[in-house]
């Protein structure tokens, strides 16, 4: 509608240019689900800051002779307001931005979040977050497209080890149900300076420290993410590193109602992390994307019109910082 295009455009100006502070301003490992209040912070840090770019060159569609290059940009923020208060609100941000030669216009998924505890009761700590974002065509002209987010948070340090977590999410943009508030559950406990772990539904993971040079992290969000990651310093300050993800994204397709542009990707990695200074880092590496796949419908349980793309070699340039 006509009429609604200025508001939108409002929207998206407005939330690319209050948040730019945030994809401005140092942070790494951010998101506006769970992880903006549950994702540890180091003392006395209060922003984490990414950006990647990938860019992959002479992909085509399997079965046709169309030929496109692609580039995605990645950018995730988190900012705590007091560093003395457990209780501080923190504000997230995200985006991701695809670019192709197909001639399909640009497509942006990007969010914004306020996370903060909201009170106490016995050994429980009650927590909130509250979201909205924009997942579409990059010109903000479909109001279909924003979509709410939001997480009920309740905790328990079991001990000063380990702690429970119970959690009800909503993800308006979500691959899989995104009109259902989903239930969650995770058992935290940091064993060591050397291992923690977190065991849950929908999301596990690992960190492990081998030796005093490696890191390992793995971690699975059901149903349809994963990553891993091996780390080695080699020298003071330069890092090799190898990983594997799985990941997938949802975006309004302007031409059918109720209806989803779903793309799942899962990709191999190894590359060069600079550790510039205690603060900030570069990164640079070298990828293989492959079972890039393409559908339409309201989630993946409804999906059709499936396409595959063919499985490419990629570059990607990044840049993290916290303080």
């Amino acid at each position: 509608m006509t009429t609604s295009r200025p508001s939108l455009r409002t929207f998206g100006f407005a939330l690319t240019l209050t948040l730019s502070a945030a994809i401005l301003t140092p942070a790494a490992s951010a998101q506006t689900g769970p992880g903006l209040l549950i994702s540890p912070w180091q003392e006395k840090q209060s922003v984490e800051f990414s950006l990647d770019a990938r860019y992959i060159d002479d992909a085509h569609v399997k079965g046709t002779t169309q030929h496109y290059t692609s580039t995605e940009y990645d950018s995730v923020a988190r900012w705590r307001l007091d560093t003395e208060n457990p209780a501080s609100p923190v504000i997230g941000h995200e985006i991701v931005y695809f670019h192709n030669t197909t001639g399909r216009p640009d497509m942006v998924d990007q969010s914004a979040a306020v996370g903060m505890t909201v009170g106490q009761w016995q050994d429980w700590t009650f927590s909130v977050i509250a979201g909205v974002g924009f997942a579409g065509y990059s010109v903000y002209e479909h109001e279909e497209a924003i979509y709410a987010k939001g997480d009920l948070i309740a905790s328990h340090d079991l001990d000063e080890k380990s702690s429970l977590i119970l959690m009800l999410d909503y993800n308006g943009n979500r691959a899989v149900l995104p009109d259902i508030p989903l239930p969650g559950i995770a058992y935290q406990r940091r064993e060591s300076d050397t291992l923690s772990y977190t065991l849950g539904l929908p999301r596990s993971s690992v960190t492990w420290k081998p030796a005093e040079q490696w890191t390992v992290n793995v971690a699975y969000t059901l149903p349809l993410s994963a990553n891993a990651n091996v780390d080695f310093e080699f020298v003071e300050h330069w890092h090799l590193f190898a990983m594997f993800e799985n990941k997938s994204w949802a975006f309004h397709n302007e031409d059918q109602d109720n209806q989803r542009l779903l793309i799942e990707q899962k990709r191999l990695e190894a590359g060069l992390r600079w550790q510039v200074c205690p603060n900030s880092a570069l990164v640079l590496a070298g990828g293989y994307a492959f079972d890039t796949r393409e559908s339409f419908g309201f989630d993946r349980l409804t999906d059709r019109g499936e396409r595959w793309v063919s499985d490419e070699p990629y570059v990607r340039a990044g840049f993290d910082m916290n303080f």
